[in-house]
Formats: structure tokens, C-alpha cells, sequence
């Protein structure tokens, strides 16, 4: 079950609509995600459980309560009368139609709540869809997201956890004035022994890469280089190892000397 049919599913279990077999299938699947996924899962049932626009404002009478009860007291008192002969011959009962009156405005409204709730969640899903097929999330997360293996679980991680700290670089005069457009984000986690960079960046000029360096204290200098990659403008992370606090880094872009011209950097951070 994928990640968006688990969220459907956990929509329409809050609404109890599921048969027994989705029930299974959908709890089998609730059981097997990290448990960031269950909170997020646990948190859209509530908003479901505790919706209320998707009821009729109804005001019943003052006077409906005892009506109902008084007609149902006598309809369970009064006699049995003598069978007729002709057995498919029909009298008035006054005493049960008011009640039947009251028990088929009920059961039509509760068909109108679930037919709105149905609809809703349709539309929800569906809307969800179009913002997938559009290009809502980049192909390289949707294909993660779906992936079982570690750097599926990994990239889900980096999307729902909630105690994920993010510092994001800063465009530097340079990308301003020449427009460029690539941003990343440094991402440590407490229970991480390294920090990775997430970044989504413009196809690099031809014949040179991109670089991560470290940047001496004073800014003049690269003291190391800590990542070397190519880009095709899709989300992409790697890892960096442990950053000390204080550290500076620069994106730069370097040929095929190597050389870091820090006066070319594209975007700039400190930790």
C-alpha cells in the first residue's frame, strides 16, 4: 500500500467506511510505517473524527423529545384488535405514522451526511491526484516515497519528522545578480551521526561541477572540499558527515582544474 492510499484509507476508517478486508489491510499497513507516519496518520483521523461542517445545522423543536416518546408509550399500549377477515385490508394509524415521520427524517438525514462525507473525501483524494500527475512533488520524491528500501525511509523521514532542524543557505550577490535559482538546506537530526544537505539546483554550466567547501573563519579562503556532484534541477541530498558549530560553508562552481574561486560562490551558510 502506498503512502497516498494509506492516507485515503485512513480518511475513510475515521468515517467507518471501510469493509473488513480494507480494514485489514489498511491496519496491516498502518503497523508497518515509521512512527512519524503513524502520528501524522493518527493526527488526520482526528481532524476527520471532529469535523462538523459536514453536518446539517438542525434545529429541532422543544417539544420533540416528548412528542416522540409519548407516541411510541402509546403505540406500545394499545390493544391488539380482532384480525379482519379480508387479512389485506389496510386502517389509518395516526399514533405510528407520526413516528415513522420522525424515524425517516432521520434516516434520511444521516444518508445526506454520509453521501456529503463521501463526496468530500472523493474530492480530497482526487484533488491530491491532480496536484501529483501536475507536478506538485518532483518526480525523483515520488519515486521515493514509494520505494521501500533505506533511502525511500530516509527521504519520507526528512519530509514528516517533526524534530528534523533545517538552516537554510543564503543567495549571495553574485546568484542575485546573475539570477541564479538553486537553493539547499542543511537538515541535522539528534540521532544522526552526519548531517545531510538536501538541495535542488540548475543544470551546471558545461565543463564544470558543482562544489561544497569549507570556508576559513575570516571568509577568504576554502579550507576543504566537502562534496563534489552534478545536477539535473531535481531534489537530491547527500551526506556531509558531522558539522561543528560555527562552520561556514559555500557552493561554488569549479572547472576541471579544480580550483575554488570563493568569489564565485552561489550560496553561502553558517552553522
Amino acid at each position: 500500500m502506498t503512502l497516498q492510499e494509506l492516507f485515503e484509507n485512513a480518511h475513510l476508517d475515521a468515517l467507518g467506511m471501510l469493509d473488513p478486508a480494507e480494514q485489514a489491510a489498511f491496519e496491516k499497513a498502518y503497523a508497518a510505517v515509521s512512527p512519524s507516519v503513524k502520528a501524522q496518520l493518527r493526527a488526520e483521523q482526528a481532524r476527520w473524527a471532529a469535523q462538523q461542517v459536514l453536518l446539517p445545522e438542525v434545529e429541532p423543536s422543544e417539544d420533540l423529545k416528548s412528542r416522540v416518546l409519548a407516541a411510541v408509550a402509546e403505540a406500545q399500549l394499545a390493544p391488539v384488535g380482532a384480525q379482519e377477515e379480508d387479512a389485506l385490508s389496510f386502517s389509518t394509524a395516526r399514533r405510528v405514522s407520526r413516528w415513522w415521520r420522525v424515524s425517516s427524517i432521520g434516516l434520511a438525514t444521516a444518508a445526506v451526511v454520509l453521501l456529503m462525507a463521501f463526496l468530500y473525501v472523493g474530492q480530497t483524494n482526487e484533488r491530491l491526484r491532480e496536484d501529483l500527475s501536475r507536478g506538485g512533488f518532483d518526480d525523483s520524491i515520488r519515486l521515493a516515497l514509494g520505494r521501500g528500501d533505506e533511502a525511500g525511509t530516509h527521504l519520507r523521514d526528512l519530509l514528516l519528522a517533526p524534530d528534523v532542524k533545517r538552516a537554510v543557505f543564503v543567495r549571495t550577490a553574485l546568484a542575485e545578480s546573475t539570477g541564479f535559482a538553486g537553493r539547499m538546506t542543511v537538515l541535522s537530526r539528534d540521532s544522526w551521526t552526519q548531517a545531510r544537505i538536501a538541495m535542488v539546483l540548475p543544470q551546471a554550466s558545461p565543463g564544470r561541477q558543482y562544489c561544497l567547501v569549507e570556508v576559513s573563519q575570516d571568509g577568504n579562503e576554502a579550507e576543504r572540499k566537502l562534496q563534489t556532484f552534478d545536477s539535473g534541477g531535481l531534489l537530491q541530498s547527500v551526506t556531509v558527515g558531522a558539522i561543528e558549530q560555527g562552520t561556514k560553508l559555500a557552493l561554488v562552481t569549479i572547472g576541471a582544474d579544480g580550483r575554488v574561486d570563493l568569489k564565485g560562490a552561489l550560496l553561502t551558510i553558517t552553522i
